[in-house]
């Protein structure tokens, strides 16, 4: 794995109550929605869960309801997902849910630069092995970790695993997860892991890109790029920021803390290369506080 910097730093961003930035961004949608700037949404749930996902427009804002549960996991599947300026996908979890798993089974990388919401303390894992583009107005409204992956599919154990390749039932998935699997190559050459705006977390959580993944012609192009030329700032106070992902097919392990269970991190094996990963124009990874934090690649 090659680590690129140019002008990266760990310096001071600011940090924005959940509940402040959500109502600022409703506030600004409002204008969107008023002005009629606001472009439509590529969300579309597809068939392959017991209980499907569902989605209701209102106007800007995208309530993804319904979704599979198993124990205090929600799967959530879909052919796109691709949000522009303006919009919010809002994830309508019941507040015991632990972690909602959302998988993109069609063969289009999804574009997000609007904002990702969820309910309560929610870890939200996001999977597309053909390429995810966080764009400079992305904003994470969630209280738990984020966890954006190309993996073919997330494992759960002896349990099974949650495969956007060939998409299977997860209602027996009910622990944590414990791998990301990389088995079969990405149906577009571009299948990377893009961020190019800020990304925030809640104090003690984590922040995962775990990319990788071989293209069509065998070539290991699946990168990680985080550009700070607009924005570019990756903070998680007092957690865990962790970008990496492997060259070849493998298993990234996925740990917890055992006093903090939304603090994550990664294990990779030693036999696979790690990707390529490039940090442009200051961007910022900010993990301070009073009990520390750690950035891994």
């Amino acid at each position: 794995m090659r680590l690129q910097t140019e002008g990266s730093m760990t310096q001071a961003g600011y940090d924005l109550c959940q509940k402040c930035k959500l109502a600022i961004a409703l506030t600004i949608l409002a204008a969107y929605t008023f002005s009629g700037e606001s472009a439509k949404a590529q969300i579309q749930p597809d068939a392959t869960l017991p209980n499907n996902s569902s989605v209701i427009p209102l106007g800007p804002l995208k309530i993804i309801n319904g979704g599979t549960r198993a124990g205090n996991n929600l799967f959530h599947s879909f052919s796109e997902f691709s949000l522009p300026t303006a919009n919010i996908a809002y994830f309508n979890n019941a507040l015991d849910i632990a972690n909602i798993f959302s998988r993109v089974t069609g063969g289009n990388p999804s574009n997000i630069n609007g904002i990702l919401a969820a309910n309560g303390s929610t870890n939200l894992f996001f999977l597309n092995p053909n390429g995810i583009i966080l764009g400079p107005n992305t904003q994470l409204n969630i209280g738990g970790s984020f966890i954006s992956t190309t993996a073919n599919s997330i494992g759960f154990g002896s349990q099974g695993n949650f495969n956007a390749t060939i998409p299977n039932d997860p209602s027996l998935l009910t622990i944590n997860p414990s791998f990301f699997q990389y088995d079969r190559a990405a149906t577009q050459p571009a299948n990377s892991i893009e961020v190019r705006g800020n990304l925030f977390v809640n104090s003690g959580k984590s922040i995962l890109l775990v990319g990788g993944n071989s293209t069509p012609n065998s070539q290991s192009t699946g990168r990680i790029l985080i550009d700070g030329t607009i924005n570019g700032f990756l903070i998680a106070r007092e957690g865990r920021i962790e970008i990496g992902g492997l060259s070849a097919p493998g298993i990234i392990g996925l740990e917890r803390d055992a006093n903090n269970p939304g603090l994550m991190s990664l294990s990779f094996p030693q036999n696979v290369e790690k990707i390529d990963v490039s940090l442009l124009n200051r961007v910022a990874l900010d993990v301070r506080g009073n009990n520390g934090g750690a950035v891994a690649t």
